[in-house]
């Protein structure tokens, strides 16, 4: 009799599982800073990657969360570094082209030349490449180092906003207000974020950069004892300089180079977006950068940080934390029968991943109404104006000019609802 019950359980828990498989409308991947895997093929966190993808067949996404490949992007055909970088990027498209689902990349700093000269045409040749490998014209987002957002409907119930957040803070020759991109500028960048958002308030939306708005990594300010006491450890340097060795993690945590939330410029881009997704509540931003696992939950916004597909640097957990990880893997979005999202962090083990955390979102939508429609909008006379709000102090003012943060404010629309 007992086995007959042992059976019974089995059986159940069987069809409960196919029950709960069965929930699942369309699973979202999401990888960050994958620009250093193993060559070989064998790439731990790839092939775990590549295993669960199969699985998740023509109902998935999968997204590239820039940082592509290191350390500067895809450097011109003549350079000696372009062999290493051709094989770097090459590894991650061969798990785009045996995907079924669709897939996207945006940039990263390093794609950008990590701020260099070249950045912009590193940028495009990039983009071309991956046309070029994968004979599709869409996958690589925005095009042509614009900072144009790139609207994706996945299907009726979610869309994708795809965005190059390093366009802002890339300091050398991009596209501006004399290029034919149909976005010019950081003010252009999140009218049109707002403009989608408001269109899409219907639908779930995942809004994906290569940068964190939030972070307890090290581009935002967290670094351990050993940063302080040895700060050329990552070099290999083991030399310990007590004090001394303070000030470059005190510079970054409180200053930033360009690169970090501290950074006024930085802060710029991130407040005007922040101040944006607090006015809808069917939003999940998710960002690579910080080599590590994060789920932050910032004004009933959920934050996702995938940046360790092949790197993991230290991370703590903040008041604001869920989840926080210095392991290196990729996260999985579950979009359910229900309504709800389930959120998954992996560890890439080579095999279909380890699970390190799951839990439950839920987001709001509200119903299409069809005066929000762009044509509905477009039909009344608007004026854009800068919010008061994110004028800029006088010491951003001294640090960048009066010329730049004067032009800097967020633009709302004074037809919003």
């Amino acid at each position: 009799m007992t086995k007959f019950y042992a059976f019974i359980l089995l059986i159940a828990c069987f069809f409960n599982q196919v029950s709960q498989a069965q929930t699942v409308k369309h699973s979202v991947f999401l990888i960050g800073d994958d620009g250093e895997p193993k060559l070989d093929g064998k790439d731990p966190v790839l092939t775990s990657l590549q295993n669960q993808l199969k699985k998740a067949g023509q109902n998935g996404s999968l997204i590239f969360l820039g940082d592509n490949i290191y350390p500067t992007g895809m450097v011109d055909s003549e350079n000696p570094g372009r062999i290493e970088a051709e094989a770097r990027l090459t590894e991650q498209l061969k798990v785009m082209q045996s995907f079924e689902g669709h897939s996207y990349i945006i940039p990263g700093n390093h794609d950008w030349q990590q701020g260099g000269k070249n950045g912009w045409q590193y940028i495009k040749n990039q983009e071309n490449f991956v046309s070029d490998f994968l004979k599709k014209e869409d996958v690589f987002f925005p095009k042509g180092g614009c900072p144009t957002p790139q609207e994706i409907s996945v299907n009726e119930e979610l869309s994708l906003i795809l965005l190059d957040t390093q366009w802002y803070l890339h300091p050398w020759n991009k596209p501006e207000a004399e290029s034919d991109c149909e976005v010019k500028s950081l003010q252009g960048m999140l009218s049109a974020v707002d403009d989608i958002l408001d269109r899409n308030r219907h639908k779930k939306v995942l809004v994906l950069g290569h940068h964190p708005m939030y972070s307890h990594g090290l581009h935002g300010g967290y670094f351990t004892v050993k940063d302080h006491l040895l700060p050329f450890h990552e070099l290999g340097l083991n030399i310990p300089l007590p004090v001394i060795g303070s000030i470059y993690p005190l510079y970054r945590s409180l200053i930033g180079n360009i690169q970090d939330i501290a950074h006024p410029k930085y802060r710029e881009m991130r407040d005007g977006l922040v101040s944006i997704f607090k006015h809808y509540k069917n939003v999940i931003y998710a960002n690579g950068h910080d080599h590590n696992l994060q789920l932050i939950v910032r004004d009933s916004i959920n934050y996702i940080t995938s940046g360790a597909g092949s790197k993991a640097t230290p991370v703590k957990k903040g008041n604001d934390s869920r989840f926080a990880s210095s392991t290196k893997g990729f996260v999985r979005l579950d979009f359910l029968e229900n309504d709800k999202i389930q959120v998954i962090f992996y560890e890439g083990d080579g095999a279909l991943g380890k699970e390190l955390y799951s839990t439950p979102i839920s987001l709001v939508t509200r119903p299409f109404e069809a005066t929000n429609s762009v044509s509905a909008r477009q039909n009344i006379p608007s004026q854009i104006i800068p919010n008061p709000k994110f004028k800029a102090g006088s010491v951003k003012q001294w640090i960048l000019g009066k010329k730049i943060t004067g032009t800097f404010g967020l633009l709302r629309s004074v037809l919003r609802c």
